[in-house]
């Protein structure tokens, strides 16, 4: 008897696909940028006063071009701007008034000089994936799906800008985790493909919480903004 295709089934699949292999590819290489970045910074006289610096300093000295490359094959760029902040995002492109988000001293450090470049590549690079893989960007960017729409809107007019005004927000992903680094760092460093495997799953499970808790928030100030006008028509119509 005649087998019937499965037309639906490969429609599903393809609809889901989280990115190319381009993509994916494009993130590997602003890793290793990100990690060779860093590994100066981090090795060098005047090291930035952050702790994952601070703690794991004797990795850092280790981490040479083969642990770069392991480490870089995570799915998540390293490098984070803000990504999950929708409301950042918004005022940054309709250029309003824009509260830096990493306003302690911590974040001023010496490499913020030579960030610009970093942050346009990133930027850049951002943006073509918002447009031809918003999917992608979500995952390798940890944007939910309303940063995305704002990165994809990007001007180059907007990367430039953002590049030179904003350099200062450019920071380690999850540089308030030096436990994470000092794992990734030691799993790059060794010999054990399952340590890394480990660790390529790990930073999803942080993605994943980190977006979660980004949308709690914006509903959450979503709700209050609604509560607050329900009440001030209520106010409207039974007052004097």
């Amino acid at each position: 008897m005649r087998r019937r295709s499965r037309p639906a089934a490969v429609a599903v699949s393809e609809r889901y696909l989280w990115g190319s292999a381009r993509s994916f590819e494009v993130a590997r290489r602003l890793n290793e940028r990100c990690l060779q970045w860093l590994a100066r910074a981090a090795t060098r006289g005047g090291a930035p006063p952050l702790e994952f610096f601070r703690r794991n300093r004797d990795l850092w000295m280790t981490f040479d071009a083969r642990a770069c490359s392991r480490a870089a094959r995570l799915p998540v760029v390293l490098l984070d701007c803000n990504f999950r902040r929708v409301d950042w995002w918004t005022s940054v492109i309709n250029h309003e008034a824009t509260p830096p988000i990493c306003s302690g001293h911590v974040y001023r450090h010496p490499f913020s000089e030579d960030a610009a470049p970093v942050l346009r590549e990133i930027l850049t690079e951002a943006r073509t994936i918002a447009v031809s893989e918003p999917l992608a960007a979500s995952l390798l960017f940890g944007a939910p799906s309303t940063a995305v729409a704002l990165l994809s809107s990007l001007t180059v007019a907007d990367i430039d800008q953002i590049s030179v005004q904003h350099v200062l927000e450019l920071r380690p992903r999850w540089a308030e985790k030096p436990i994470f680094w000092r794992n990734l760092l030691s799993a790059s460093i060794g010999e054990a493909d399952e340590a890394m495997s480990e660790l390529y799953c790990h930073s999803l499970q942080l993605l994943g919480s980190d977006i979660l808790r980004s949308m709690a928030a914006r509903q959450k100030a979503s709700m209050s903004l609604y509560l607050k006008g329900r009440i001030l028509n209520v106010n409207d119509r039974t007052g004097p």
